[in-house]
């Protein structure tokens, strides 16, 4: 797990020694550390996004316009466009 710490000020994994940790609290600062380092890289390198189809009810055009589900709310009266588009979005399953 120590081979994850990238860089930390006084703590530099070596696989050759062994590390000794007394007793304490010491050992969740080093897991805090290592969760640190690797948002740090994370937020360095940048969130991935995506497209992700979707279709809705908009009152207004955006993206095409899906013929078939726009009749229905003709019939039922709804002013609404039923549009389908592509939304970039950072929810995905990567982040």
């Amino acid at each position: 797990m120590l081979s994850f710490l990238k860089s930390k000020d006084g703590i530099r994994y070596n696989p050759e020694i062994s590390i000794e940790i007394a007793e304490g609290p010491n050992f969740f600062d080093i897991i805090a550390n290592l969760f640190l380092n690797e948002l740090k890289e994370i937020y360095r390198i940048g969130l991935l996004k995506r497209y992700v189809p979707k279709s809705d009810n908009l009152n207004y055009l955006k993206g095409k316009l899906l013929l078939k589900n726009h009749l229905n709310n003709e019939i039922n009266r709804n002013p609404k466009f039923y549009c389908g588009y592509n939304d970039l979005t950072f929810n995905n399953l990567e982040n």
